[in-house]
């Protein structure tokens, strides 16, 4: 439901997958303020998560909680900065069935703790150039409770060559911590190990294109 001063989201989703099960409910609000140049937001969602701990017909529960705020700022006719946290709470089952890590030297299924908390500040920047070109900048801060932490940069420039024809280019650099208890390969008794390649110190670049063509609209 909406009125001309907040709008209120309420939905869910079910999703059935191979060896996988979720079932999510969420709810949203945001609102307009300064005459519609001030957007805040937020929002909830609750998720049961159940893998199936392939080659068992074993399944396990995973329970997320998710919170989001996020704050819209009209700073020019011309410039739009946003600003957004999100705080995720995951517990029960975390470990992934289908990987396996070495432990003295024998392949098993990894041990991970059963609670994450996961926290994300993020900040865009929207900037409209001379001649139909537009700059979009991101910056996002990540970290959780297993020492894991993360910088995400993203640069990108969008201009219209012509109204029906928009050519854009974005460059993304990604680099992280490893969890605390991340190592290629472990030895003696330890509490937890995992072979998940996501859990690991690593640094990424990616560059994408994207070309959009509008036809006119015809009778």
């Amino acid at each position: 439901c909406s009125s001309d001063l907040y709008k209120l989201d309420v939905g869910g989703q079910i999703s059935r997958e191979n060896f996988y099960a979720a079932d999510t409910a969420m709810v949203s609000i945001s609102r307009d303020l300064n005459k519609g140049n001030t957007t805040i937001a937020g929002g909830y969602s609750f998720s049961l998560n159940q893998p199936q701990l392939h080659p068992t017909q074993s399944v396990e529960n995973q329970y997320a909680h998710d919170l989001f705020f996020s704050v819209t700022q009209t700073l020019t006719k011309n410039t739009i900065l946003q600003l957004a946290y999100d705080y995720n709470r995951i517990s029960g089952y975390q470990s992934s069935p289908f990987l396996r890590t070495r432990v003295n030297d024998i392949m098993v299924v990894g041990n991970t703790p059963d609670l994450r908390s996961r926290q994300a500040v993020v900040v865009r920047l929207r900037q409209a150039l001379p001649g139909d070109t537009y700059l979009q900048a991101d910056y996002r801060r990540y970290f959780d409770t297993w020492s894991l932490a993360s910088n995400t940069f993203s640069l990108g420039v969008e201009h219209y060559f012509k109204p029906s024809l928009l050519v854009g280019f974005t460059y993304r650099w990604y680099g992280q911590t490893g969890a605390d208890f991340y190592q290629p390969s472990y030895t003696g008794n330890p509490i937890y190990y995992t072979g998940d390649f996501r859990l690991q110190p690593f640094n990424s670049g990616t560059y994408t294109g994207h070309v959009v063509y509008t036809p006119a609209h015809r009778l």
